[in-house]
């Protein structure tokens, strides 16, 4: 099992987390993407899972709270697709509702530094949601039945 890298989409830029290499831990990147243009954003995207050795890229779909899509959520599928068309990677969409809420409550009162980085920590929150529904599908509680 190769890495995961989560990616939190934004109007402005682009917050990234990594797994490590067991696919048990997210930890968000020090780096963002300050890109609006969706074929760069992707080129880009696709040149961190080559050169970081991702084989899955778990991206947050911004769903309204009702469950529907809506532009924000297009725009996603737009670079998702292009993500898939320039590398090998599997891409799983996410829900990410609430994801930049909980960072956003997490992050009230604190430093600059890490209210700057908020959009890596909500791609942490992202990623870490997948790789903790990976493992309970993989490793079910004892005496649970699959449904």
């Amino acid at each position: 099992m190769g890495r995961s890298l989560g990616v939190d989409f934004g109007k402005r830029r682009t917050g990234l987390a990594i797994s490590d290499t067991a696919g048990l831990v997210a930890v968000p990147l020090d780096e963002v993407i300050y890109e609006t243009d969706p074929a760069r954003l992707a080129e880009r995207i696709a040149e961190l899972c080559r050169q970081r050795g991702i084989d899955t890229v778990v991206v947050g779909l911004p769903l309204n709270m009702d469950g529907s899509e809506g532009s924000a959520a297009r725009a996603v599928r737009e670079v998702v697709r292009k993500i898939g068309s320039l590398a090998a990677v599997e891409v799983v969409l996410w829900d990410e509702r609430l994801s930049t809420r909980e960072v956003e409550s997490a992050t009230r009162g604190r430093t600059r530094r890490m209210r700057r980085y908020k959009d890596s920590l909500a791609a942490q929150v992202i990623l870490q949601s997948f790789l903790d529904a990976r493992a309970r599908v993989s490793n079910p509680a004892p005496g649970s039945r699959p449904r």
